[in-house]
């Protein structure tokens, strides 16, 4: 694996241009960077729980969207050069859901244990986080979102095309069974058949 890495990783040194490897290893870094302050801000407020059980949709994940689509918007607004009353009405309008996740009432957050790091002064922190993340994804022009997005589709076929020979090669198995707790297992493709097999069966 190392000896394959370091091929692969001096053959693009040699053909690409150091702009463009830098360019999709920093928006590549960024939208991860990113999606965990989302995934931050989606762990203190989970969905309400209702009697049933059932988890009903969070507004806060709303508004999460929301205070992600206007960070994105202000960002361009400010690459693209816009007119500041433009750029200052997005920015009043990015502070709306801000103040929605902070006036939330502190029963519908989840806490973290108190002997473990947790982050302060959310939502604030996170939501200046994801601003950042927006502005300097940004800033580095449409080619790399162009080419990141291009980047994304093709290991997107490739993982596609992966389940695929995993699904034909037998890797998912299914179950017939009358109902009464055995049953018996087909690995799909393969015809291999385990009767009288548990229901908590894995293979």
């Amino acid at each position: 694996a190392t000896v394959v890495s370091g091929l692969i990783a001096g053959v693009l040194a040699i053909t690409v241009d150091i702009e463009v490897l830098a360019g999709l290893v920093s928006i590549g870094t960024l939208l991860v960077f990113g999606s965990v302050i989302c995934a931050c801000l989606a762990r203190r407020y989970p969905p309400a729980t209702s009697d049933e059980g059932s988890q009903s949709k969070s507004a806060a994940n709303m508004h999460v969207l929301a205070l992600v689509l206007l960070s994105l918007t202000l960002g361009g607004a400010v690459e693209l050069g816009a007119p500041p009353p433009l750029t200052g009405l997005v920015s009043l309008a990015w502070c709306v859901p801000v103040l929605l996740l902070w006036l939330r009432p502190p029963a519908k957050m989840r806490r973290p244990p108190a002997d473990a790091f947790a982050v302060p002064w959310v939502p604030l922190v996170p939501a200046v986080g994801i601003l950042a993340t927006a502005l300097l994804t940004c800033s580095l022009g449409v080619m790399a979102w162009v080419r990141f997005a291009a980047y994304t589709c093709l290991c997107l076929v490739y993982y596609f095309i992966y389940g695929l020979r995993r699904v034909r090669d037998g890797r998912v198995p299914t179950r017939e069974g009358d109902g009464s707790g055995g049953g018996r297992i087909e690995l799909v493709g393969t015809g291999l058949l385990e009767e009288n097999a548990a229901p908590s069966t894995t293979i």
